[in-house]
């Protein structure tokens, strides 16, 4: 492409290299059937996925605003390709979709409730609701990613609203106390569910 004169880095180009890999891993995988050009079919997709997208609505000023919603819907997608594989021989790329997957999303769903003073209070009210219903997932598809990421993400969530809401309030000594309270408390409902439900 760049001995050819195109700009290599443009999103246009960027989408047609990626889908040129996404066609030749696939065909692999067709000719083939062995699952690593599986992995590499996913990979390639996010690829053409993120730069189609910027090919298309890149001339708007906008549209790196909903990047956030972007990797919403790739990492739902990424759980949802992981659950699929863990009912075949594919089961071993579950633990990597499942990983990458809720990384995006609950990574994306935290983005989007912004920082002081720009905070999004929809998003702040609702990613408690997402954390907790990726604690139940990860008893329902025995995954290990699920809860680690929703520990975490929880955590950080817990000292996020924190210094927004309750230090200005309370003072920082006490509102410490109290986060470190409530993520010890995370910590132990994150422990029970792995020994409970997940451990072999």
């Amino acid at each position: 492409f760049d001995n050819a004169g195109f700009n290599a880095g443009s999103h246009g180009s960027q989408s047609i290299i990626s889908a040129i890999l996404l066609i030749t891993y696939l065909l692999s995988f067709v000719v083939f059937k062995k699952s690593v050009f599986i992995l590499f079919s996913i990979l390639f997709a996010t690829w053409f996925y993120y730069a189609f997208i910027a090919y298309v609505f890149g001339k708007s000023p906008d549209w790196i605003k909903h990047l956030e919603y972007l990797t919403l819907a790739a990492g739902l997608g990424y759980a949802f390709l992981g659950y699929s594989f863990s009912k075949n021989e594919k089961r071993f790329l579950s633990g990597f979709l499942y990983s990458f997957g809720i990384l995006g999303f609950l990574g994306a769903a935290f983005a989007l409730g912004g920082w002081e003073p720009r905070q999004n209070v929809f998003w702040e009210l609702v990613f408690p609701g997402l954390v907790f219903g990726t604690f139940f997932l990860s008893v329902y598809v025995k995954s290990n990613a699920f809860l680690t990421w929703g520990t975490l993400f929880l955590m950080a969530y817990i000292m996020k609203i924190t210094s927004e809401y309750f230090s200005s309030g309370l003072g920082w000594p006490l509102a410490l106390v109290i986060a470190g309270l409530a993520m010890i408390g995370v910590g132990y409902l994150s422990l029970s569910l792995k020994k409970k439900y997940l451990s072999a």
